[in-house]
């Protein structure tokens, strides 16, 4: 994948709360999605609300799981399911 392979999707607007913002001010925040064209198919990812903030490191377990050269991961919590990169 290229990073032309993603697309950003304005999909709206929220007005943050002066309570949640620090400044005393309410403020207006984007709502994001991205589109991501890959070989298997093109992705939807919904980034939730909220400002952009860093990804979190990857968990230690990642690479453990990795080492098994897995096809698909199932995850049991929200039923969703991981196709790794090829």
């Amino acid at each position: 994948m290229r990073i032309g392979d993603i697309t950003r999707l304005p999909l709206g607007t929220f007005v943050r709360s002066a309570a949640e913002t620090g400044t005393g001010q309410p403020r207006v925040e984007p709502v994001l999605g991205y589109v991501a064209r890959t070989p298997a198919g093109t992705l939807l990812l919904d980034t939730g609300l909220g400002d952009v903030a860093p990804l979190p490191p990857t968990s230690p377990w990642m690479a453990s799981l990795l080492s098994f050269d897995p096809k698909r991961v199932f995850f049991a919590h929200d039923a969703a399911v991981w196709i790794p990169p090829r």
